[in-house]
């Protein structure tokens, strides 16, 4: 499994700036699936506004890959989301 931009000494090759941007993690997913192997990604919705496009993005912007690797079947998108019985303000997302 791969977790979202780990802490790394550097921005990573495929980033615009400093900063991953919603449409740059979603590019991240798709790198961790295409060049590193991984068979899943956990997309960190805990405490933060995430695109809840990501799905519909993955398969519009890399539907060739997916269409060899199905989502789903030959890999995973798992999404952490807060646990709302501990996580009061996270309750209504």
């Amino acid at each position: 499994m791969s977790t979202q931009h780990p802490d790394n000494v550097a921005p990573p090759s495929w980033a615009k700036d400093d900063v991953i941007s919603g449409d740059m993690e979603v590019e991240e997913t798709y790198r961790a699936f295409s060049e590193f192997g991984c068979q899943e990604q956990m997309w960190d919705w805990e405490g933060k506004d995430a695109d809840p496009n990501v799905v519909r993005k993955l398969l519009l912007w890399h539907s060739d890959f997916f269409k060899e690797h199905r989502l789903g079947d030959d890999v995973f998108l798992t999404i952490r989301v807060a646990n709302p019985t501990v996580e009061k303000p996270s309750r209504k997302r």
